[in-house]
């Protein structure tokens, strides 16, 4: 059967599969064509909720964190306005959808894919970055290097309904991965967590056949019919039997049993309950495979105290690695190594996640203020407030605080 399905789609898979495997995850799977009930498939990752949770979560997190080019100057690193690259980056990558969709869907490919694809369309006569064009993983067949050169290849399909395999030189393609074995293709976050997925998909399914069955325990119909004549009016009977009795909508009706027969009653198998109860352990290691603190998929996490500290390590230690990728990957594939070595930076401004109670984030602008790190003005655009004149003074300790400009370093 599944071949023949197969060649209603010929001369090969749609255009927007990619490969096979993708044709069999996303149209043989999701149709069960062979597939014993069940079974868990990579399509069925978008099933477990808590996965999906874990997704969306980190993709609303990286998408809302402003990422801008940044240029070395005598009073720091600051973002460089007139750099052309800031449209792309913060304000719309393609000219059709906003940055933040962009790095929503870009991270939520890379978390349910383990890599996500963007291609750099360039100036021919400048080689500046004119657009960013998401590349759906579903449509990345894969990479292959040639004399020394990486390259991607992608599908997309034509005006005229023709599928296009396109190939891609690396340079020419933003690639957000996972972890990876050998630094060129991100490992599957799913196929790693198949046996949790998989276990949570199973369980769901055992409540939700439990449930379509009245959720009575489990019990069978023994039957003794006299002879063959009575074997079609008995199936006639069981089948009325089955259509008022079983589903959620027949939930409290009176049964009337088909003739011959009479209920046999089955405790619930240990196995099953135990299968149940097992959901929330494998949640846990979704979410900690994801390193989202579980009270954010909605698993209790404890006491305010312990929630406050799984926040922070979540910034530090789970946001963290994701953002650097990010930086990196941008860097390399959008700045070129003398504008790197000039000072030109893509950085992705994490403290916007950042929500201190009012008297922390006093203290904490307070110490960053005396240490001259940063002026009035930078606090005060930091909490959305006008900025005033002579605020962009930086200030040191003395007896008393003094511009940094007027420290003699001699009485230091």
């Amino acid at each position: 059967m599944l071949e023949s399905i197969r060649e209603l789609f010929s001369p090969g898979p749609k255009v927007w599969l990619g490969t096979s495997d993708a044709w069999d995850s996303q149209i043989a799977e999701p149709l069960q064509l062979g597939i014993k009930k069940n079974t868990f498939n990579i399509s069925d990752a978008e099933k477990v909720s808590v996965a999906v949770k874990c997704c969306k979560f980190l993709s609303d997190n990286i998408s809302r964190l402003p990422v801008n080019v940044y240029t070395s100057t005598d009073r720091g690193n600051e973002i460089d306005p007139k750099d052309y690259r800031n449209t792309l980056i913060s304000y719309s990558p393609d000219g059709i959808i906003t940055a933040q969709s962009f790095f929503s869907a870009i991270e939520y490919n890379r978390n349910m894919r383990g890599n996500a694809f963007a291609r750099i369309w360039r100036d021919s006569n400048t080689g500046k970055a004119t657009k960013l064009e998401l590349i759906p993983s579903s449509q990345v067949e894969g990479y292959k290097m040639v004399r020394g050169q990486l390259y991607y290849t992608y599908y997309k399909k034509t005006e005229a309904g023709a599928n296009k395999k396109i190939v891609v030189n690396a340079a020419d393609m933003l690639h957000f991965k996972m972890a990876s074995k050998n630094g060129l293709w991100g490992m599957n976050p799913i196929e790693a967590q198949r046996l949790n997925m998989s276990t949570l998909y199973k369980s769901k399914n055992v409540q939700d056949s439990y449930y379509e069955n009245n959720a009575f325990v489990p019990a069978f119909l023994k039957s003794t019919v006299p002879d063959a004549n009575f074997l079609k009016p008995f199936q006639e009977a069981m089948k009325q039997f089955k259509d008022k009795n079983v589903g959620p909508s027949n939930a409290g009706t009176i049964a009337s049993l088909p003739p011959f027969t009479e209920i046999q009653q089955l405790d619930m198998n240990i196995v099953d309950s135990e299968f149940l109860a097992s959901s929330k352990f494998d949640s846990e290691q979704i979410a900690a495979f994801y390193d989202v603190p579980p009270h954010f998929v909605g698993i209790n996490a404890g006491t305010h105290k312990d929630i406050e500290e799984l926040t922070a390590n979540f910034v530090t230690f789970g946001l963290g690695p994701i953002i650097e990728m990010y930086e990196k990957e941008l860097e390399f594939k959008l700045l070129s190594e003398d504008e790197i070595a000039k000072g030109k930076r893509i950085n992705i401004n994490e403290k916007y996640l950042i929500r201190l109670a009012t008297s922390t984030k006093i203290t904490y602008y307070k110490e960053l203020f005396n240490m001259g790190v940063i002026s009035g003005n930078q606090i005060a655009f930091m909490e959305g407030l006008p900025s005033y004149e002579g605020g962009d003074t930086h200030f040191i300790p003395q007896n008393n605080l003094v511009p940094v400009t007027a420290a003699d370093p001699s009485k230091g």
